[in-house]
């Protein structure tokens, strides 16, 4: 992997040559780069914390944008000032449990039951409402 050392515009050739000697075409291209190495920071998180409970980050980039990498592994830069960072999310049931003996209805939803996607916990609130 090559890295360039400042953004700009950077022509580039290739050449392959396989087991047998054969040599392909020189191929060229030419590459705009728009963000060297960011440096990302995480802000604001604390030393410690209880699982399972939420906490907030910040974080900033001192560069036009963020590296984003999927998981076949292809880099795309994309414009950003401010990073999110966002955990593993996990149900956490403990104010369920200390309730549950005072009174005599008790409905639970949403993440606190099983971590999902928003659009879920809320469609859950909704008919859980809707239900009672």
């Amino acid at each position: 992997m090559f890295e360039f050392d400042d953004n700009g515009s950077y022509v580039v050739s290739l050449t392959a040559t396989d087991d047998d000697g054969g040599v392909s075409d020189t191929a060229t291209a030419t590459i705009d780069v728009t963000n060297v190495a960011p440096a990302a920071a995480i802000n604001d998180a604390p030393t410690t914390s209880p699982e399972g409970t939420p906490i907030s980050l910040s974080s900033s980039v001192t560069d036009a944008g963020a590296v984003v990498v999927d998981a076949k592994g292809v880099e795309t830069t994309l414009p950003a000032d401010t990073v999110i960072a966002a955990a593993p999310r996990k149900s956490n049931q403990t104010l369920f449990a200390d309730f549950e003996w005072m009174v005599d209805e008790l409905h639970g939803c949403g993440d606190a039951l099983m971590p999902r996607g928003m659009d879920a916990a809320i469609h859950e609130g909704y008919r859980l409402g809707a239900r009672i």
